[in-house]
């Protein structure tokens, strides 16, 4: 994979699952980032979502 390919993504996930997804991302980007580890930034993040009218969120 060459430097053009890399995307970064932004993901949210609960703060007690944070090392696991940090180490199994860690271990696919390894050879990407020879001399690097865990290269990742986080931080809490507090979301709202509002069901409009007409949404049906649970069907």
């Amino acid at each position: 994979m060459s430097p053009e390919e890399i995307f970064g993504i932004a993901v949210n996930v609960p703060a007690s699952h944070l090392d696991v997804l940090m180490d199994a991302i860690d271990s696919v980007l390894e050879p990407l980032y020879p001399g690097y580890r865990r290269c990742f930034y986080h931080h809490p993040v507090t979301g709202t979502w509002r069901t409009m009218e007409g949404a049906h969120p649970y069907d």
